[in-house]
């Protein structure tokens, strides 16, 4: 509306201008002059109306464009609320990441840890393995000394005996001898 009134304005103006010329308005009869002035205002009453409609159809295209600009305002914000919210999310993900990773360092560290172990329990074990052979090994060979040496002191005492033996039978003769002498 404003500009509806600063374009009547100054075409009122430049109409008031041209009135305020030297020929005056109403004149005493027709003169070829009087004609002229009379196209020239139907010129500018044309002219008037036309810019009139400039002006309104222009006023239309503000009124379009506005609507047009509130409804692109209203996507820009609807596209800064889902950058922020996608914004939002990545910080989430990020940070959900960086939890995961350390998790699974902690969780590397652990299995490191329990494979360096697992390997240790191993080594002790055929390091166990090692010393349970070499134990029953020895174990073996003990009972086949204990064994040998059993079989020899059993000998040793049939030896013993048998020499024992003959002896005694030897005496027992002798003392027959004796007896009967």
């Amino acid at each position: 509306m404003s500009s509806r009134s600063v374009h009547g304005r100054s075409s009122s103006g430049s109409q008031d201008t041209h009135d305020s010329g030297s020929t005056p308005l109403t004149s005493a009869g027709p003169s070829l002059k009087d004609g002229s002035i009379m196209s020239d205002d139907s010129l500018l009453h044309s002219k008037i109306q036309s810019q009139g409609k400039q002006i309104e159809e222009q006023e239309a295209m503000i009124k379009t464009l506005n609507k047009q600009l509130a409804h692109c305002e209203g996507e820009l914000q609807s596209h800064i609320d889902l950058v922020n919210t996608l914004e939002t999310s990545l910080n989430d993900s990020e940070r959900n990441l960086k939890k995961a990773r350390g998790h699974a360092n902690e969780l590397t560290r652990d299995r490191d840890s329990l494979t360096s172990q697992l390997e240790s329990a191993r080594a002790e074990l055929r390091e166990a393995q090692r010393e349970v052979v070499s134990t029953r090994q020895s174990i073996v060979e003990e009972k086949q000394s204990l064994e040998h040496r059993l079989t020899e002191e059993r000998r040793a005492k049939e030896r013993a005996r048998a020499q024992l033996d003959t002896r005694m039978e030897e005496l027992q003769r002798r003392k027959s001898k004796f007896a009967c002498m």
